[in-house]
């Protein structure tokens, strides 16, 4: 594994039934994307899944060492990764996207295996309000900034740089929400 993986002193309470339900609806969506793709996944490979050093038994926590000198996990990761980002962008097709981010918010600041991979697929929990924060934001600093500008530059040239501004704004938005899709070597073009 590519991240150290060591018994935490205090042991972690167990995983609450949303909790558990979120992390077997993430595996489940990997382990469906993998058969739909005709991608492999060892018995070993399934069971990192479910892997957390919080709630790791002592059997899982030896296993570690195997499966870092029998695979690569940075390979691994990858693999994973790019399973959930199928899996993911298969839903936001469906207009199934809530659950990924009741999933995400069930599990919170969980140290589950999955997580990694799953931030690694660049899916975020709740994107839409970052998006939003940071529009309203950007919107007050540029009202702001107008206000002044009036003084310094002119009316037009605040203009000028609002709708700059807004522009560069939107092109964020839009690279957000197409990131995925770019960054998927195995999504064939138009999905």
């Amino acid at each position: 594994m590519s991240r150290k993986v060591g018994v935490k002193s205090a042991a972690m309470p167990p995983l609450t039934q949303p909790a558990e339900s979120a992390k077997q609806f993430l595996i489940s969506k990997v382990l469906r994307q993998a058969v739909s793709d005709g991608v492999m996944l060892s018995d070993f490979e399934k069971r990192m899944l479910d892997f957390s050093e919080g709630a790791a038994s002592a059997a899982d926590i030896e296993a570690v060492p195997n499966f870092d000198s029998e695979y690569d996990s940075d390979a691994y990761e990858v693999k994973v990764a790019r399973l959930l980002r199928r899996a993911y962008q298969h839903d936001t097709k469906l207009g199934q996207t809530h659950q990924w981010q009741d999933a995400q918010n069930a599990l919170g600041s969980e140290d589950w295996y999955i997580l990694v991979m799953l931030q690694q697929a660049g899916i975020k929990g709740a994107v839409g309000w970052n998006i939003a924060v940071l529009c309203i934001c950007a919107g007050i600093e540029t009202l702001i900034g107008l206000s002044y500008a009036r003084g310094v530059i002119g009316l037009r040239w605040a203009l000028i740089g609002l709708a700059a501004f807004g522009l560069g704004i939107v092109r964020q938005i839009v690279m957000i929400k197409h990131r995925d899709i770019r960054d998927d070597p195995d999504c064939p073009p138009g999905e």
